[in-house]
């Protein structure tokens, strides 16, 4: 899993489309620790992209988060942040939470898919009636 800094975070978080979580962690941090191969294994087994700031190297980016305990997990969907969530969790809730993410992300596409493709119909089938009113005419 990535350790990213504050420049390539913020290039991350400026590309992400979809579900995205950073651990905010330190060296230190016994239930930071513990999670990490959690963490890992969540990794994995998730479609969403999963990095890990250490806190000690990017107080800058722990401050502007306002990050008070760790380890603190942020879920971002493209980009913004809809949840945080601190100390020991077990991979089960983890998944459950991004899974969740994932499931709404889905529709929402699906969403805008449905929309693209119904203004593509609407547009071929006005301008076919262009063409058939032009001919007549």
């Amino acid at each position: 899993m990535q350790i990213l800094n504050t420049e390539s975070f913020n290039e991350k978080l400026k590309n992400v489309k979809g579900v995205m979580m950073v651990d905010f962690f330190a060296t230190w941090c016994g239930p930071c620790r513990m999670l990490a191969p959690i963490l890992e294994e969540v990794s994995q087994e998730s479609t969403a992209e999963i990095y890990k700031v250490d806190i000690d190297e990017s107080e800058d980016l722990a401050r502007s988060y306002g990050i008070m305990a760790v380890p603190t997990m942020i879920v971002f969907v493209d980009g913004k942040e809809v949840e945080r969530f601190s100390g020991y969790m077990p991979k089960s809730q983890i998944l459950s939470k991004l899974d969740a993410y994932k499931e709404v992300q889905d529709k929402k596409n699906k969403k805008e898919l449905t929309v693209s493709i119904l203004f593509i119909f609407i547009f071929f089938n006005l301008h076919s009636k262009i063409s058939i009113a032009n001919k007549i005419i």
